[in-house]
């Protein structure tokens, strides 16, 4: 009989008569009009520091291929509250549920991931610079027991800087609102860093590593005389009221994906959401279906998009140049 990875696994729960017949044991999205016991069918974990909505377009890509909660597949999710202390015992949950793949979402989920288990094959959606982290051996051939996509999201902090500019043009003074505890912060840091003395601007580190520091963080942005700010997501930055901050202050604010826009921010750039959907969900499935993580290459993003928040923008009362407006994929009203 071949082997077929994870699925070995499942298919002994699920389909060990069919794999006796046919020599194979790579499982397959069921027919949905006929019932199978949960106990047999493939579990597919979630592991994230955000809330269901940012995974739910995987689980619902996951159903449009085929792998439907309660039907052709069992979804165990597991969420923490915007702490990073909870990612590891949430994975640890989750390999003691006997799940047949992970979900990992993004880098901090995925490191968590990788103290808890070694063997269970796990998918990494947005991992920034997977490698440095240690998640990857390689993009080409990760190696071990983890793929996924990867945004490359802090070698895209100069292309923000210069969009920056070119909606602020006199901004000099900026923020960096950043994690510590988050692998990727240091080479946003970094990469900061150097376009700031490309352009002349200098950087004010605003460090949060739990809610407790929101005060301290923005008690530190009011001392500064700040033109604009750059937000790096993460768990633990997300929860920070930093929009309201800005619309209080005026104080334009950058981020790295469209969800930010949405929910106040200036603007934004960086990988498409929805190529990390579609891409994650295919993952998930080739694994099911037999393939090795090890084997699979790590899917550099390939669509980047700008979007502008123009309500935000007259609340800041800036002016947006026919530049900017003609370089944005999305403006949202």
């Amino acid at each position: 009989m071949s082997k077929c990875g994870v699925a070995s696994r499942s298919i002994g729960r699920a389909f060990a008569s069919y794999a006796i017949g046919v020599g194979c044991c790579c499982a397959q999205p069921t027919n949905p009009t006929v019932p199978t016991p949960a106990s047999a069918l493939p579990r597919i974990g979630i592991l994230s520091g955000w809330g269901p909505d940012v995974t739910k377009p995987v689980v619902n890509e996951l159903a449009r291929i085929g792998w439907v909660h309660g039907r052709t597949a069992i979804i165990v999710e597991r969420f923490s509250t915007g702490s990073l202390d909870e990612l590891p015992q949430l994975a640890r949950e989750l390999v003691q549920a006997k799940v047949d793949v992970i979900m990992a979402f993004t880098s901090t989920a995925a490191v968590a991931v990788q103290s808890a288990t070694k063997t269970i094959p796990t998918v990494v959606l947005g991992a920034h610079d997977g490698v440095a982290d240690g998640l990857f051996q390689s993009l080409a051939r990760p190696g071990g027991n983890m793929t996924g996509s990867e945004t490359l999201s802090p070698f895209l902090d100069e292309k923000r800087a210069e969009l920056l500019r070119l909606i602020v043009p006199k901004a000099v003074n900026v923020a960096v609102i950043f994690n510590p505890r988050n692998p990727s912060s240091e080479r946003h840091l970094k990469s900061t860093g150097d376009v700031a003395r490309k352009l002349g601007m200098n950087i004010t580190l605003v460090p949060v590593e739990a809610p407790k520091d929101f005060p301290a963080g923005f008690a530190a942005m009011d001392r500064s005389d700040l033109d604009a700010a750059f937000s790096y997501t993460d768990e633990v930055v997300w929860l920070m009221p930093r929009f309201e901050y800005q619309k209080a202050r005026r104080l334009p604010m950058v981020c790295e994906y469209e969800v930010q826009v949405k929910a106040g921010c200036l603007f934004s750039y960086g990988a498409l959401y929805s190529e990390f959907t579609k891409v994650t969900a295919q993952q998930i499935d080739k694994i099911l279906k037999g393939a090795r993580p090890a084997e699979m290459p790590v899917h550099i993003m390939t669509r980047y998009e700008l979007v502008l928040n123009r309500t935000t923008a007259r609340a800041l009362n800036l002016d947006i140049p026919h530049e900017f407006s003609h370089r944005a994929d999305r403006i949202l009203d």
